[in-house]
This record gives structure tokens, sequence and C-alpha cells, in this order.
């Protein structure tokens, strides 16, 4: 997958699916959420995900417009952590982000004229200014439960989670100050097993465990070579969906191992934060862009897979009449998105 975070999931991106070659289709749909995520920055002109970092900055620049002023443009900011105008440190107290009453994202830096603090301290224009921080659209994030195993080691790329409904290919997590990235997931061992046979009918659909605590609704369980996935907990009874993710129904005999998705695999240290170690038990929580560009990369992802499926030939009507039937929707979406979430470029039209 992409090294850059997503603005949906494969699994989300699969539930809404809901059909039987989504198993064999990961990469497809993968492919398309990457694409639909990185056509929604082009298109707004900016990152909806937090990235750690420095941006060197000219001053004076173009868009300048006074000595106290500096326009951050693709560059716009969730917080600064320190900056500096060639060798001399500005503080904190000597500038303010601006603007004030909407930010974040901050789209420009402003001295306090009260403070004495200054920009053009180098020998030239050319990145006289260096601004380390937090840059992008917004830093806002879900709880999605803990690790329930210490990360010793800041190589290791193999977690395992208590709450994996929570948690999909594509996310961006943070757990304390390291923010991972999550490029795939596998079963592990719940140490449960059935309780009793459960058939091969789409109607059998009660699956009885030892403890129903251990499982969380939306999850998916595999039993055998059968994927369900979870969609009501009632004691020590889970309610399932059966043959979920493009597996074949089976009837499953007591005793038999139950599997949960709870292991990931995360690209360590992500968007310029640093790898670290975490205890047992450590809080995760998952980025989350503005819910319309959610909606809009999902909508997108299921378009290009669907069109991709039927050879781009899904159509209705005949002879002139004929239209795409991915059609209007979500056009409209992508225009509503676009007007209330693109950046507009100073000095540009």
């Amino acid at each position: 997958m992409s090294t850059q975070p997503w603005y949906t999931t494969r699994e989300i991106v699969k539930l809404a699916l809901d059909v039987k070659i989504a198993a064999q289709a990961d990469w497809q749909i993968d492919d398309a959420i990457d694409s639909a995520s990185r056509e929604i920055e082009q298109a707004t002109n900016r990152i909806f995900y937090p990235w750690t970092g420095t941006r060197y900055l000219d001053w004076p620049d173009l868009q300048m417009g006074s000595s106290y002023r500096v326009w951050l443009e693709e560059n716009e900011a969730i917080s600064i952590l320190s900056l500096a105008s060639g060798s001399n440190t500005i503080s904190p107290s000597q500038y303010n982000l601006e603007p004030h009453n909407q930010g974040p994202p901050y789209d420009r830096i402003e001295l306090k004229l009260s403070e004495g603090g200054s920009f053009g301290q180098s020998s030239s224009h050319q990145r006289d200014i260096t601004a380390t921080g937090v840059f992008g659209y917004q830093d806002d994030s879900a709880a999605a439960g803990t690790i329930s195993a210490a990360v010793a080691s800041t190589t290791a790329t193999s977690l395992l989670v208590t709450d994996p409904q929570r948690i999909g290919v594509g996310n961006l997590l943070r757990i304390d100050d390291e923010r991972l990235l999550v490029t795939d997931r596998s079963w592990v061992d719940s140490g449960e097993t059935l309780v009793s046979d459960i058939g091969s009918l789409n109607n059998n659909v009660t699956v009885p465990v030892q403890d129903g605590t251990l499982f969380r609704k939306g999850e998916p369980i595999a039993i055998d070579s059968e994927y369900l996935r979870v969609v009501d907990i009632v004691g020590n009874a889970l309610i399932v969906t059966r043959a979920w993710d493009g597996t074949v129904l089976a009837p499953h005999s007591a005793t038999a191992k139950i599997y949960r998705s709870t292991s990931i695999t995360v690209e360590r240290g992500a968007c310029g934060t640093t790898a670290a170690t975490h205890l047992i038990n450590a809080p995760i929580t998952v980025h989350q862009a503005p819910g319309p560009v959610r909606t809009l990369c999902r909508a997108m992802a299921i378009d290009t897979v669907l069109q991709e499926q039927a050879g781009y030939a899904r159509s209705i009507g005949s002879a002139e009449g004929v239209r795409n039937l991915s059609g209007q929707s979500l056009k409209l979406l992508r225009q509503q998105v676009i007007e209330d979430y693109r950046r507009v470029r100073i000095g540009v039209v």
C-alpha cells in the first residue's frame, strides 16, 4: 500500500461492497482507496492528516504583503513547535498563528508588533524562516482500544490490539507520541472455541462461545476456513453474518478454534514521528479526516472497483439516453467537498 494515510479503510469499503469477490480483490480495493485519497488531496490543495517535521520558508516571498507576516500556503499548520529566522529563535510569545478564531489549520504566522521579533535575519531571503511543527489540516482522532502486548522494539512491525473492529488498513494510528500506518492485518487464536456445533445454513447465525466479552460488535472472526462478522453479542452468543468476505458457508464442530484479526502490521514512525517502545495497555487513537472527506473517499473507491469489475460499462438507458450509472450523486459529493475544503492559493484565482 501507499506510505501515506488513506481517508477510508479497506474494511469499510469491503463492508459497503458486501460482494463475494472482496477477499480476492484486496489489492484492487487498496489501489482504489489510495488513488481516491491522493485525488482528493490534489482537488483540495491540502492533506488532511498530520505530519510532523520542519518546513523552510522564503522571506520575503511573493505574497509578503507586510514585514510581520508569512503565508504558509501548502505548509498550513496544526501547531508550531519552534520558529527561527536565520540563527535567531523567535519565541512563541513573539508570534501568533492565524486565523486564531478558526484554526487549525493555520495559514499564516504573524509577528506580534509589540514583542520585537523579526524575520529577515538570514543573509538572503531563501529559506530565511525555519518552522518545526505539526502540519496538515487537522489532528482529530477517535479512541480505538489499547495494545494488548507491550512493544519492546522500535523495529517491530506487528502489534496486538484489543479492538480490531475500530482499526483498518490505511488508518493512521497514534500510540504515545508515535504515529503508525496500518498496512495489513492477520489472524490470532482467540483462545476461545465453539461450545456446540453450528450448521451450514445461512440462518445458522448464532455462534456459542465460552466468554462473549472477549469479542466486539463489528469485528470479523474466523472458524476453520470460513470468515464471519459479529453483528451483535448476547451473553456468550455471537450473532454473526455467515460466509463473510468471500468465504464459503460451512458447518463447524464443537471445540473448533475461533480466530480474531487482532494482529496488525504497521509502518513505524509514520508521518515524521519517531518509532518508540510502548507499554502494554497503551491507548490507541485513530486519526479521522473530516466526515465528508471520508465519505467521498469511500464513494470514489467503491465506484472505481465496481467500474473495473464491469469493464467501465456500468450504464443505464439506451441509445442517446445512455449514461454512466455511477453518475450524479458522486459528482455532487465531490463538488461539495471541493467547495467546503479546497485551500485557495494566495494570489491565485
